[in-house]
């Protein structure tokens, strides 16, 4: 297999992985703020930018002084960070009962977050 064959089954698996993360967050998390559900498919998208990098360097068409080339392996590199805390976000420990659904403090016995100043939530005793 050449490399530019396994550096788009890469990507392939790491956009189809997204599916799996999201499904992930919505159980154990529910519905969280945008971002923390947001980083793995949009680095899953920006990982898609190695598909370019490894057919142009190996066809010769680009070489190591091509702006191009470290452009789009800057933006591939920035989603596969992006995937990387988007799978820590998932994978972080649920919440317990006497915390903030929002900022995650210990809230204790408090009718609001002495943090960020939220009422306690109904479902969040």
């Amino acid at each position: 297999m050449s490399v530019s064959l396994a550096v788009i089954f890469a990507c392939v698996l790491s956009g189809l992985a997204v599916f799996v993360g999201l499904g992930l967050q919505l159980k154990r998390h529910g519905i969280r703020p945008p971002w923390s559900w947001l980083l793995l498919p949009i680095g899953a998208l920006m990982t898609f930018a190695f598909i370019p990098v490894s057919i142009g360097f190996t066809e010769g068409v680009w070489a190591f002084g091509d702006l191009r080339l470290w452009a789009a392996a800057g933006i591939g590199s920035a989603g596969v960070l992006g995937q990387i805390v988007g799978w820590r976000v998932v994978l972080r420990p649920r919440l317990r009962p006497s915390q903030c659904s929002a900022c995650e403090y210990e809230m204790g016995g408090a009718a609001r977050c002495p943090e960020c100043g939220r009422p306690r939530e109904p479902s969040n005793p």
